[in-house]
């Protein structure tokens, strides 16, 4: 009977692997997150005041009236 001994050979480590997955997944996560509050953000706070100064702007009623079609 021949006994192999491996001294150098290593095991492989399940949970590096399982903690670089889930801090991936988190990175992940947070990113769309972030995207989706700045979307949020975006459409609650400035485009409100922006339409509201289109729609008060008298140089752009002007030019709604300059190319409206003609009817």
């Amino acid at each position: 009977m021949i006994v192999v001994v491996r001294l150098n050979e290593k095991k492989p480590n399940w949970s590096v692997n399982i903690l670089m997955m889930f801090i991936g997944k988190v990175v992940e996560s947070a990113v769309l997150v972030l995207f989706a509050i700045m979307f949020l953000g975006y459409s609650i706070f400035i485009y409100p005041f922006e339409k509201i100064n289109t729609k008060v702007n008298p140089t752009v009623k002007q030019k709604q009236i300059k190319y409206a079609p003609q009817l």
